[in-house]
């Protein structure tokens, strides 16, 4: 399902006929599409906002569709990577066992809960 994110600057009252024009479509019932917005009330405010982080992350989105944020991080992309190899296993496995160990040893406490 694709969705649309729509990035405007206007006034509130342009928002609020919106909303307005929808709710009465609806409460005819007719039948009315999804729509995503996002209003600014100025472009200083969306300047602001959309920082060019979030503007990289709303290309990289409109150009390779839905992602958790998560897989935008190119840390993650790698340990997805090292998962698919088999590698992250391992490597996390001798993490345990090495903190296991220094646990034995009363190098590292447990947290109570």
């Amino acid at each position: 399902m694709k969705r649309t994110l729509k990035v405007r600057v206007g006034s509130v009252e342009s928002a609020l006929d919106r909303f307005e024009e929808v709710w009465s479509k609806a409460a005819r019932g007719e039948k009315v599409p999804a729509e995503h917005v996002l209003t600014f009330v100025n472009l200083q405010l969306l300047l602001r906002t959309l920082t060019p982080a979030r503007w990289t992350l709303l290309e990289r989105l409109r150009a390779d569709g839905p992602l958790s944020v998560n897989r935008t991080c190119p840390a993650f992309r790698a340990r997805l990577q090292e998962r698919a190899r088999g590698r992250e296993t391992a490597r996390r496995a001798g993490s345990h066992r090495a903190a296991q160990g220094r646990a034995r040893l009363g190098r590292l406490g447990r947290r109570a809960r």
